[in-house]
């Protein structure tokens, strides 16, 4: 018996990454941005209304995550930013308290420009499950890994419940990874 999982949506949306691209270089080269987890990289203010074909490509993506967790619910989505991380830069682990689910689409990037990191929301699992003791995992799974990796890749999207911590590595090459990033209520 498996309890209390958490369920993760990969999908892959057919988009014109090109065009998705020169809208976020266009932002980027004329807005400062915010700071939120983003440590060196770049992250613009809410863009939802400068997207509105792609938000209509993720909605059936959330529906689907929907039907699978077995919630009927509305859900919209209410919020959606780009990030531009360059060389070295990364997201500090975070969450979203102020929505019920979140999900991020990839634009541009490939290993080493920045896995996302999902972290194991079971907190004591170090403490209590090895006790300090040195044990060798045969093969990580979702029993035994305290961190998810998933490699970017452009096309990819995920959607995850909201109050999962996750991060993203630094970009260790020279090449922009590009995401688009949203959340849903």
């Amino acid at each position: 018996m498996d309890i209390f999982a958490c369920k993760i949506k990969e999908s892959h949306l057919d988009v014109d990454n090109d065009k998705l691209y020169k809208l976020i270089s266009n932002l980027y080269s004329q807005h400062a941005g915010r700071s939120e987890s983003n440590k060196g990289g770049w992250q613009s203010e809410n863009i939802i209304s400068e997207l509105p074909s792609f938000v209509d490509k993720i909605k059936p993506v959330v529906k689907e995550y929907m039907d699978e967790i077995k919630l009927n619910i509305e859900l919209d989505i209410t919020q959606v930013w780009a990030n531009i991380n360059k060389y070295k830069d990364y997201n500090a682990q975070h969450f979203h308290l102020q929505s019920n689910f979140t999900g991020v689409y990839f634009v541009k990037g490939e290993k080493q420009t920045g896995n996302l990191l999902l972290h194991n929301p079971f907190t004591n699992f170090n403490y209590c499950w090895f006790n300090g003791k040195l044990v060798k995992i045969i093969t990580p799974n979702q029993y035994n890994s305290q961190v998810v990796k998933i490699y970017p890749q452009p096309g990819k999207l995920i959607v995850f419940p909201s109050w999962l911590q996750h991060s993203v590595e630094p970009n260790l090459t020279n090449e922009e990874r590009v995401s688009i990033s949203f959340d849903i209520n």
